[in-house]
């Protein structure tokens, strides 16, 4: 069950980006510094739901699989890291220009939290993975923080699908006002698909 519902996540997500890349091409606005915003982000979006595709593969893949598996979901994130930087920078450099003040929206406020929080699970999972030996605890605490780990990032997972929720909800570039309800039905569908599909995994790791 969990595995076909994964497989419905991975049908949404490029119609996803279809939907919102096509818009802005359609209207010729690449031309403009402000739309690379939404466009680096849509990518960051998919390239990080990609990437936390990876590890619930886990479930159905043979165990000698598991670190180039967990390797693949830490490239992925690194990948996403690169483009939302880019569309972070390319925000902040827009407002600079314009003279006009950071995070005045909900879709700011969302964007600039789900940001930071990703670039620290991004760094925690790094941390983690290849410096275990730095957990203090032993084995039980290193479950407990691969745990927690999962937990953050799907809470993360969360802001972000708000953030692009928000785009939409306010009709900016590529989230025109005619097609934001199916923008936020499909933003919807990606993370309650991946919470789903994650299903068995939310359970805490049992004591040693």
């Amino acid at each position: 069950m969990a595995n076909w519902i994964s497989n419905v996540a991975v049908l949404s997500m490029p119609i996803y980006a279809v939907l919102v890349i096509g818009s802005i091409l359609q209207r010729n606005m690449v031309t403009t510094l402000y739309t690379w915003h939404p466009l680096l982000e849509v990518v960051f979006y998919i390239t990080a739901v990609v990437g936390v595709l990876q590890p619930q593969s886990r479930q159905w893949a043979d165990k000698r699989d598991h670190s180039s598996i967990i390797t693949k979901h830490g490239y992925w994130q690194l990948a996403a890291m690169a483009c939302v930087a880019a569309g972070t920078a390319v925000m902040y450099v827009n407002k600079e220009l314009k003279g006009k003040q950071h995070l005045k929206s909900w879709h700011g406020v969302l964007g600039a939290v789900a940001t930071l929080w990703w670039a620290v699970q991004v760094i925690a999972g790094t941390m983690v993975w290849y410096f275990p030996r730095a957990v203090p605890g032993g084995p039980k605490s290193l479950r407990k923080a691969y745990f927690m780990h999962k937990l953050f990032g799907y809470l993360s997972l969360l802001l972000l699908t708000a953030a692009h929720a928000t785009a939409a909800w306010n009709g900016y570039p590529g989230y025109e006002r005619g097609s934001r309800l199916w923008l936020l039905v499909l933003t919807s569908l990606l993370t309650t698909t991946f919470l789903a599909a994650s299903g068995a995994q939310w359970r805490k790791p049992k004591e040693a």
